[in-house]
């Protein structure tokens, strides 16, 4: 299984921002490095353009050997599993964000990772695990440690980092609030071929010191 996993990035300034946001980005990156080595997987991270996030990524790319203006990591280095795909446009929401790194994807199958979100080491392998033959799973999330949330499809309760899917599938994300619901409404009106694979342990940081957790 070749896995693409999906991140939209935007550290500019708006009303409402979550705080810590660069450190939370910084964790979600280092959660994706921390799954390797294992299986065909390479992050692709989308950012929205702003200076803050255009600054981050390249910082990012010098330390770990980026060779030229696109950031291609060096092949020697664990961040050759990196891709940064850099569009000059502010979204506030990352529904469309998420769609151009859907085009960017190289695998068969597509996972996500908000910014402020982690994964366990073990997220990425029960994926490629769980996957079998269906066009897309998805997972209980993690509040915190050994704290977990009950994904359910029918009442919209799902996170967009629980989901994975072959990047054949059509649906598409919409922006605004609420758009993980809609592209899961979308995935089941497409195919009724998926599956509920229990913990898969991804973190969700939407909550108070969890940087420290």
């Amino acid at each position: 299984m070749n896995l693409s996993i999906v991140m939209p990035c935007y550290l500019g300034h708006y009303v409402g921002a979550a705080s810590e946001r660069a450190a939370k980005l910084h964790r979600a990156v280092c959660s994706f490095l921390q799954s390797l080595p294992g299986g065909c997987r390479e992050l692709v991270l989308v950012s929205d353009g702003c200076d803050e996030t255009d600054a981050y990524w390249r910082k990012l790319a010098s330390a770990y050997g980026a060779e030229g203006n696109e950031a291609r990591f060096n092949e020697t280095t664990t961040m050759r599993h990196v891709r940064i795909d850099i569009r000059e446009r502010d979204e506030r929401h990352a529904g469309e964000t998420r769609n151009r790194g859907i085009e960017a994807a190289t695998g068969d199958v597509v996972a996500y990772l908000d910014s402020d979100d982690a994964f366990r080491p073990d997220h990425l392998l029960m994926i490629e695990r769980s996957f079998g033959e269906s066009d897309w799973i998805w997972f209980d999330d993690l509040l915190w440690p050994e704290r977990y949330r009950r994904c359910e499809l029918k009442y919209g309760h799902i996170g967009t980092s629980c989901i994975a899917h072959r990047k054949s599938v059509r649906s598409r994300w919409t922006d605004g609030y609420g758009h993980d619901w809609r592209f899961v409404q979308d995935l089941m009106a497409e195919t009724s071929n998926y599956r509920y694979a229990g913990d898969g342990g991804y973190i969700v940081c939407h909550v108070p010191g969890c940087l420290d957790r």
